[in-house]
């Protein structure tokens, strides 16, 4: 028996009862798909990259400079009594950031970026479960990184869309 026969359709997915994976896209190669998530991922950028705003005075400017100091290990520069130190959603990624990159304004840009990207593949995905077309799930994730409300946290990235991000995630 082919494990074609064996594979069940159920909203929108195929699961193969030999190995158990998710086909997710029936009809859909593999490599569209892949071409999709990096569409998604590359449009996510470009939106960030017109975006983009040097850092302001207040929290922008203090959560990235939370992880730096973090880096550098200055005396004090974690607070357990700190609501801003407490938010490792919203400074952890630039901290990973600066690990590879070092403290340049690139981790501060990649932040909004890499969760705005990180948004748009996880709605492509979460339409695929709800048994949109193929297109649709495309549409679905180009129109979350185009949303109104997502330009003013690009301009203005931490807390709004980090938090924003595992706040969507945890639903």
């Amino acid at each position: 028996m082919t494990s074609a026969a064996l594979a069940v359709p159920i909203q929108g997915s195929t699961i193969n009862e030999l190995s158990g994976s998710i086909i997710p896209f029936p009809g859909v190669s593999r490599r569209d798909v892949f071409l999709a998530y990096a569409g998604l991922v590359a449009f996510a950028f470009l939106a960030c990259w017109v975006y983009r705003q040097p850092p302001k005075l207040g929290d922008d400017l203090d959560y990235w400079s939370l992880a730096m100091d973090l880096h550098l290990g200055l005396p004090g520069a974690w607070n357990a009594d700190s609501f801003h130190d407490l938010r490792w959603p919203v400074w952890g990624l630039c901290w990973l950031l600066m690990i590879p990159f070092g403290f340049v304004p690139a981790t501060y840009f990649l932040q909004p970026a890499l969760y705005l990207a990180a948004g748009a593949c996880l709605v492509f995905w979460i339409a695929g479960r709800v048994s949109l077309p193929f297109w649709g799930r495309l549409a679905a994730g180009v129109f979350f990184v185009m949303h109104p409300l997502i330009d003013t946290a690009l301009m203005r990235p931490m807390p709004d869309l980090s938090e924003g991000f595992w706040v969507a995630l945890s639903f």
